[in-house]
């Protein structure tokens, strides 16, 4: 999907340089309609936040993202992992 650019610099003419900014894409979660995963990227490195998420073939793609094709990669990841507890029983 599309990148956003926030800026937090007072300063707008430095956004495209040396400002600080937060990019964010969305991702389809492939979950409940509507649901998305986000891709954060800033000075503090590339982040993925999947939240409730199904695994899908066209989630195989995800390298292929601007926002993670950035020479540091993707730096962190935040699963979603409700039912990741060996008490729980997966298929």
């Amino acid at each position: 999907g599309p990148i956003h650019r926030l800026c937090f610099d007072s300063d707008k003419s430095q956004v495209e340089e040396d400002g600080l900014y937060l990019e964010v894409s969305l991702i389809d979660a492939n979950h409940v309609p509507g649901s998305v995963m986000f891709v954060f990227s800033g000075y503090f490195g590339t982040l993925l936040y999947t939240g409730d998420f199904r695994l899908h073939m066209d989630h195989a793609h995800l390298s292929a993202l601007p926002l993670l094709r950035k020479p540091s990669g993707l730096t962190r990841i935040f699963l979603d992992n409700t039912y990741c507890h060996p008490r729980f029983m997966q298929p």
